[in-house]
């Protein structure tokens, strides 16, 4: 026979709640320490390295904070409209293994987004690691995307599953995979309304953008 231990729990401590079922959730959220998110504004950190990012989170409140990548974050609707949005974090959406795995997915696969001679605007993000992007000092970092012009060259591999890309601001050229491709260098159109371009005129005033 199977004994059952039974909790007693002081009833006279028990008090009465005169409000809605979405009062009690406030009031039970409160006292665990939790809040609604109401959304997701920006992101810092190197998305290659899970422990290095934080967003910037809204929430239902009025309350606006940076909080560090965790399971609580990343399982809330508003977490994944954000990486749907932003391909260059999707990863985050998925176990690391699994993330892994769509990566070997895709490279494996011929690249349709773009064909040598086009130009696309990458953000400067993508370039080195999240220290050099903090250190340029930029105006609104976290919510601007700074983006510099890439023109994409002959195919790496007969399979087209690889590319050249050159940026002649920066006079480099690297030669990138599918994955990149669909994360960082399949913007075609510069958006004005969320982009700054970074030109020359641009690195004359900001010159440790070419460093």
């Amino acid at each position: 026979m199977t004994q059952r231990t039974v909790h007693k729990f002081p009833v006279d401590r028990l008090k009465l709640f005169a409000g809605s079922e979405e009062e009690a959730c406030d009031v039970a959220r409160a006292d665990y320490d939790q809040h609604v998110v109401s959304e997701i504004l920006a992101y810092r950190g190197d998305p290659e390295l899970r422990s290095s990012m934080t967003f910037e989170v809204r929430f239902a409140d009025g309350d606006v904070r940076w909080l560090p990548f965790s399971k609580d974050l990343s399982e809330t609707q508003h977490f994944e409209q954000f990486c749907t949005t932003y391909l260059t974090i999707s990863p985050l959406l998925y176990t690391t293994v699994v993330a892994a795995r769509m990566r070997r997915d895709i490279n494996g696969r011929p690249i349709t987004e773009i064909s040598p001679g086009d130009n696309v605007f990458v953000d400067i993000r993508s370039f080195g690691n999240p220290a050099f992007y903090d250190e340029l000092t930029l105006p609104d970092p976290y919510h601007t995307c700074y983006a510099v012009l890439g023109v994409y060259g002959d195919w790496s591999s007969a399979q087209h599953k690889k590319i050249e890309i050159s940026f002649p601001l920066f006079k480099q050229q690297f030669t990138v995979d599918h994955d990149y491709v669909r994360r960082y260098g399949s913007v075609k159109v510069f958006d004005v309304s969320c982009m700054v371009l970074v030109d020359a005129a641009f690195a004359r005033t900001h010159p440790r953008v070419l460093a």
